[in-house]
Parts: structure tokens; C-alpha cells; sequence
């Protein structure tokens, strides 16, 4: 089981999805509204692939999840604060974080957005598509390998 207490102290952490690629912040851009995508970690790890797991201002007992890339956006999804969740790509923002409730099993976590209840979904890689660094976005949570991170410091 994941300590989230440690995690919330935490420097910094990786997060690994199904297929062992990390939840990245593309490109390293801190644009608004930049996607977030999985793609094979950066040696040495990058600020665009490192994540802070910080407590809600809006929502106690909740989290958010921020960037390590400077000035530090928060995970996000387009159309935040207002569009639909559901089907939406993760981007980051500079103040439209989405709070996050946990799900561990074992030692991975699934992140649900905390009013609607979607997962943060990794999409397989399709090589033959040419699609190697897949999207991340928000679908029902039905409990799949997709839907779990790994946590790694």
C-alpha cells in the first residue's frame, strides 16, 4: 500500500502507468491547457515528469496533482473549470486543478476526480498508428489496469 501521508511530503514522484510510461506534462511546456500524455520516462527524470500530490484548498480530505516543471501548473482537463469531464484529455493549468479522491490497490493508485467520479485514464501505445506517446484523459472508473498509476519517488 501506498503511505499517501509520505506522499504528500514527497519532494517529488513519478507516476507509471499500465505499460510503464509516465504521466508527462508534453513536451515540457507550461503552456494553459497543454496536454498530458504517457510516454517512457527521461533519464535523468524531468520536471514535466515529476508530480506533488498537494491537499485541496477547495475541497478538504481532497488532492490535487502539480507539475515539478517550473512555475508548477496543477493536472487539469480542457474545459476546465466548466466542460465536461467525462472523455476529457488531461491537460495542465495554472489554477484549474482537479481534485482528486484515491484508490489504492496494491501498490497503485487510481485518481477520480472528486464531483464526477472519472478515472485518469493511460491509453495503450499503438505502435502501428504511430501513436507512441498516447493521450491520458477522464473515463468511468470500471477498476482497469488503465486506470492505476504506480508510484514512484
Amino acid at each position: 500500500m501506498v503511505n499517501i501521508t509520505s506522499l504528500v511530503a514527497a519532494a517529488g514522484f513519478m507516476l507509471f502507468d499500465f505499460q510503464g510510461n509516465v504521466l508527462d506534462n508534453s513536451f515540457a511546456r507550461v503552456l494553459e491547457n497543454n496536454p498530458v500524455i504517457s510516454t517512457p520516462t527521461n533519464f535523468p527524470p524531468t520536471g514535466n515528469q515529476m508530480w506533488s500530490l498537494v491537499p485541496s484548498l477547495s475541497l478538504p480530505g481532497k488532492f490535487n496533482l502539480q507539475s515539478q516543471q517550473s512555475p508548477m501548473p496543477f493536472l487539469s482537463y480542457s474545459g476546465a473549470p466548466s466542460g465536461t469531464v467525462e472523455f476529457a484529455q488531461a491537460t495542465v493549468h495554472a489554477s484549474l486543478s482537479v481534485n482528486f479522491v484515491m484508490q489504492q490497490s496494491g501498490n497503485n493508485i487510481a485518481f477520480l476526480e472528486a464531483v464526477t467520479n472519472m478515472s485518469l485514464t493511460s491509453w495503450p501505445i499503438q505502435g502501428s498508428a504511430g501513436l507512441i506517446s498516447p493521450p491520458v484523459t477522464y473515463e468511468v472508473f470500471r477498476g482497469a489496469p488503465q486506470q492505476f498509476w504506480r508510484v514512484s519517488a
